[in-house]
């Protein structure tokens, strides 16, 4: 397996590329970013792409058997709703038409709970809209995953995150798992689903709620 990764600088893409790197079956790990990771291992490369407008450019770089892309911004952080489509929608579908192209394994994809083109919340709208230009594509296969608020130690602050993940320390106490589970999704879970199922994929489409991450 020759795994690409983008939005391998986020909490769930560092993790998802740090299990790729132990996983016997992956050959070599090739992360697309702005900035470098700071990690080394024989088995990684980085081709840095500060623009991803200009990924099609890089396509002969990133030849791989099996794409993830864990790409994901807020509008905080992205400065308004044009810069977060920018990332959520644009640079996700560059991504799927780049994994199409080299006539992809496996396409894995995180989406959000909630993801809905038809959706009143502009979040939720964009990642719908993701996920359906994405299920238009040529794929082989394609997963796409809709976890609930994701847990796990950021680089990033994120003020309401870190509030929600303290409310979610305690439910993960008071609830049943099944229940919690709908809820809340750990980062390390959710890589570790990721790289199981592309192992051996099944065909199509493949939407996974959180409960089932």
């Amino acid at each position: 397996m020759i795994a690409i990764v983008a939005g391998a600088t986020g909490l769930v893409g560092e993790i998802l590329t740090r299990k790729l790197l132990e996983t016997a079956e992956v050959q070599r790990v090739i992360i697309v970013a702005r900035k470098e990771l700071n990690l080394s291992n024989p088995k990684l490369s980085t081709v840095l792409v500060p623009d991803f407008k200009n990924l099609a450019a890089h396509s002969n770089e990133l030849k791989g058997t099996h794409y993830f892309c864990a790409l994901g911004t807020t509008i905080k952080t992205a400065g308004s709703q044009e810069k977060f489509r920018e990332v959520d929608f644009d640079a996700v579908l560059a991504f799927g038409q780049l994994a199409s192209q080299h006539q992809a394994t496996c396409l894995s994809v995180v989406s959000a709970m909630g993801a809905n083109a038809n959706s009143f919340f502009f979040y939720n709208r964009v990642k719908g809209e993701a996920e359906k230009a994405l299920q238009a594509l040529p794929l082989k296969s394609l997963r796409l995953y809709r976890p609930g608020l994701l847990l796990g130690s950021r680089r990033e602050h994120r003020s309401g995150e870190k509030a929600a993940t303290h409310v979610a320390s305690v439910l993960k106490v008071v609830l049943p798992n099944r229940w919690f589970k709908g809820l809340a999704t750990e980062a390390s879970d959710l890589a570790q689903r990721m790289i199981d199922d592309s192992t051996s994929p099944s065909p199509g489409l493949g939407i996974l709620s959180a409960r089932e991450i």
